[in-house]
């Protein structure tokens, strides 16, 4: 395993387990699940002076426990060590008062001028429960390390209290770090749409937005280097962009995302379809599909894409309630497609070994394959089935990414090698102890060129006596042949 790539993730670890796995951490994440940050404060500080010279720090706390105001010490060994080498900051904190103190732990103080960190290149905050009289103080943390030499910038908003204006942060963006490449505001309750323009960020390269109006729309012209946009819709958003018919110009744009935020909504990707590809469809290579439950309108939308986007290469589709043999159908205009993603929510109907056999006659050029099921919905039921007919009818896939249950697997007695593949992502569910080493050594043979893999095992969440099933398929590959495998 790679020490420069190491994502520690903790729930049940001791405070001297945490200790002896820092030295070799250069890629360091904290995923905060299931425990007591209190009982970890003294620890985080010996942790993080430990560090070999992180590059990346994320603190993320999802259980709602005051992550900021109970390891201060942990944040200001941090600063001391590894001030200077930090490049990506992320912070996810349940309180808008725990943020900023969080924050302050990273700044420098008046005896000690300068940039907080030299070399920081990507901040990202989701802020949550954010009250009225936080405003001053917390705008006045981020205008501060805004002075950093920020690229990418990602702000997300939870809750029903919000009250900074979208606007109000944009225009410090603007100000302190135009140099931006990724920008990425999101909220998810109304309290204000950006009515500014985006024209100052002359090197922005990739937009995530959500609410944006007709005049940030326009404004986007002025982004030369622009190359792909996501948009959220939760508001009237559809009802703006009605008016950019022929108008907006984006001609560096190759990637766009529609993500539909509810069901009944969910139309609207077919309403601004048409206003769409009089703009930016016959430019696309790289289309991303949010449809919800709307399934008769993505068959709508897959074929009008058949002659309006000639140049679609990869496409990503996430399906709710969805007829699943009705979808798989409607795939075979895109014959000329080299990534496909599917992504199936609860009650979708499964996706069947058979259905992987009709994509894979149809989609032969594919290089990039995907299927995968919503959360814990279990809706991707494949078998190794599905792994023999990719080996049949596409030569050329190098990516795999598929959810197997294997209740009822029985290795063949013939295994057809897939030498194309390099990158393996499996996961699996109903592999039992005894099974494993079989399907181990049918993965083994099947994939002789893997050089990166990744398995996990469905329902062993917590469970330490089933870390041994996927540690049998590692080391197969392992004797099998040499590679990033983990």
């Amino acid at each position: 395993m790679s020490e420069d790539i190491l994502v520690l993730i903790f729930m049940h670890l001791s405070p001297e387990d945490l200790i002896l796995a820092s030295p070799v951490c250069r890629l360091w994440s904290l995923l905060a699940r299931n425990m007591l940050w209190k009982d970890y404060g003294a620890t985080l500080s010996q942790v993080v002076a430990r560090l070999q010279g992180p590059t990346v720090f994320k603190a993320q706390d999802n259980d709602g426990r005051k992550l900021g105001l109970v390891e201060k010490d942990a944040w200001l060994a941090f600063n001391e060590h590894h001030a200077e080498t930090l490049r990506y900051l992320t912070l996810d904190v349940p309180l808008s008062q725990n943020l900023c103190d969080l924050l302050k732990q990273f700044v420098s103080d008046a005896d000690n001028p300068g940039l907080p960190f030299p070399n920081l290149r990507a901040l990202s905050i989701r802020p949550k429960a954010m009250n009225r009289a936080d405003n001053a103080e917390f705008m006045s943390t981020l205008r501060y390390i805004l002075t950093s030499p920020l690229v990418s910038f990602m702000i997300e908003f939870h809750g029903p209290s919000q009250t900074i204006c979208v606007d109000t942060i944009l225009q410090e963006l603007t100000d302190l770090a135009p140099r931006l490449r990724h920008l990425k505001v999101l909220q998810t309750s109304s309290f204000g749409n950006f009515s500014g323009g985006f024209g100052a960020f002359k090197e922005l390269t990739r937009l995530q937005i959500s609410d944006i109006t007709y005049p940030a729309w326009k404004s986007l012209e002025g982004c030369p280097k622009l190359e792909e946009v996501v948009l959220y819709y939760n508001g009237d958003l559809w009802a703006d962009l009605a008016e950019i018919a022929g108008i907006v110009t984006l001609p560096s744009l190759h990637t766009l995302r529609l993500d539909v935020q509810s069901q009944s909504d969910a139309f609207s990707v077919v309403y601004i379809y048409p206003i769409l590809m009089k703009t930016v469809m016959p430019l696309l290579r790289i289309l991303q599909l949010d449809t919800k439950n709307q399934w008769l309108q993505l068959q709508r939308v897959m074929l009008r894409l058949q002659g309006d986007s000639p140049l679609i290469e990869e496409l990503t589709s996430w399906h709710q309630y969805l007829d699943t043999s009705v979808m798989v159908e409607h795939l075979v205009p895109f014959d000329h497609l080299t990534s496909l993603s599917l992504i199936l929510f609860s009650r979708g109907g499964p996706l069947k070994d058979a259905h992987v056999e009709y994509i894979a006659q149809k989609l032969p050029r594919l290089r990039e394959l995907s299927f995968r099921s919503g959360e814990s919905s279990g809706d991707v039921g494949l078998s190794d089935a599905s792994l023999i007919a990719l080996v049949r009818h596409m030569p050329l896939l190098k990516k795999i990414h598929v959810e197997l249950d294997l209740q009822d697997f029985v290795s063949p007695a013939h295994i057809d090698p897939h030498p194309s593949v390099q990158e393996l992502e499996i996961g699996v569910s109903n592999l039992s102890d005894e099974v494993s080493p079989a399907f181990a050594s049918f993965l083994a043979t099947m994939y002789p060129n893997v050089g990166t893999s990744s398995f996990s095992v469905a329902n062993a969440f917590g469970r330490v006596d089933q870390l041994n099933i996927p540690i049998a398929i590692i080391n197969a590959f392992s004797k099998a042949r040499e590679g990033d495998t983990r």
